[in-house]
């Protein structure tokens, strides 16, 4: 019962951009079209919400993913792909935990991938890991291993076991591979 003005449209619509993954994600239903619309008749301009929060970045930003691009490591057998940004990586280019957002995401578009991870060292021996699956992987019950969770295409979880040690559960603890 409350009117939406513009700046809470703007604000609805970004969340909703971002937990549906610009409308490609299995979760969009009609419901969500609805939404969108709603929000557009309110004034929600969509291509500055893209443009402005997901499609610009900072100098940092680009320097880590490049950085998660070049470590990254696929398992053929798993269909698994992972990557991992240090503490020392962060600091070389005086990064913030928030620039590596979306690199979870950016590296299972690898065509021949199904389950991603990456793991941040957001302090030395403290790692955030965020994980992503195409299909039916349940990425939630893996992330709950590290006491972590969310759902099955979507969990995260932190650990100060070492990124080898994570690494070797994660990809013993994938189940299905099509």
């Amino acid at each position: 019962e409350v009117e939406i003005d513009l700046d809470m449209a703007e604000c609805l619509y970004m969340g909703l951009v971002n937990d549906t993954g610009n409308f490609t994600h299995n979760n969009v239903t009609v419901k969500t079209f609805e939404m969108a619309t709603h929000l557009k008749k309110i004034g929600v301009d969509n291509s500055k919400i893209v443009r402005e929060f997901f499609n610009q970045k900072s100098f940092s930003a680009l320097k880590l993913q490049g950085i998660a691009f070049e470590k990254m490591v696929f398992i053929p057998e798993k269909k698994f792909i992972y990557t991992i940004i240090t503490k020392e990586d962060l600091d070389k280019y005086n990064g913030k935990k928030e620039e590596t957002e979306g690199i979870v995401e950016k590296i299972l578009s690898f065509k021949e991938a199904e389950v991603s991870l990456f793991l941040r060292e957001d302090e030395i021996g403290k790692f955030k890991g965020s994980m992503r699956s195409k299909y039916d992987i349940d990425v939630n019950q893996i992330a709950g291993i590290f006491g972590g969770g969310g759902h099955i295409k979507a969990a995260g979880f932190s650990s100060q076991l070492p990124s080898e040690e994570i690494i070797k559960m994660v990809i013993d603890n994938i189940k299905e591979v099509k």
